[in-house]
């Protein structure tokens, strides 16, 4: 499992795979809760960090420059009736390879 550092403490870190739109919101600070279904992988990937806080990495694509951002999840919550997790969030750490003015993707400079 990954470790992250924020602000003197090593938190855990998972990495997840995300839609543009979903990870424009968060980054922009729109979206406060991120969906995953409660699944045997996601069970056993949130067993490794417990209910929080942990380090939330975000990746967009898979086509260079990928853009990334770190996010706090403050609260990790199973729903069963709905079979979901439900990912609270806090801070945007940081961002990378993100126009946060427009909202997309920086361009590769070559």
């Amino acid at each position: 499992m990954a470790r992250t550092r924020r602000g003197g403490v090593e938190m855990p870190r998972v990495t997840m795979n995300i839609k543009r739109e979903f990870f424009a919101a968060i980054v922009a600070g729109r979206k406060p809760i991120e969906y995953r279904d409660l699944s045997p992988y996601w069970e056993t990937r949130f067993a490794e960090v417990g209910k929080g806080p942990f380090i939330l990495h975000l990746r967009n694509g898979i086509t260079h420059p990928i853009p990334t951002a770190d996010v706090v999840v403050t609260e990790l919550e199973r729903d069963k009736r709905v079979g979901k997790f439900r990912l609270h969030l806090g801070d945007v750490i940081c961002t990378t390879n993100w126009d946060r003015v427009k909202e997309r993707p920086m361009k590769d400079k070559k």
